[in-house]
């Protein structure tokens, strides 16, 4: 399965774009592929946060990892 790179579909600056399978947006991106949803954030490199079961525990492992940002 190729998934690609998620910084190839990221919107700049502020912008979100979601719907019930994906999140694009300032805290990463999660997406669906198969039964799993990956979460990813871009920094100076594209980097795997993790592999989740549903949206709304990718989505939790982006907040987590933006409050350990700040």
């Amino acid at each position: 399965m190729n998934m690609g790179s998620p910084g190839d579909r990221a919107p700049a600056g502020n912008e979100v774009t979601t719907n019930r399978d994906s999140y694009y947006g300032p805290l990463g991106e999660v997406i669906h592929a198969g039964r799993y949803f990956f979460a990813w954030k871009e920094e100076t490199e594209t980097i795997l946060i993790g592999t989740y079961q549903t949206f709304d525990e990718a989505i939790a492992a982006l907040l987590r990892e933006a409050e350990n940002r700040s």
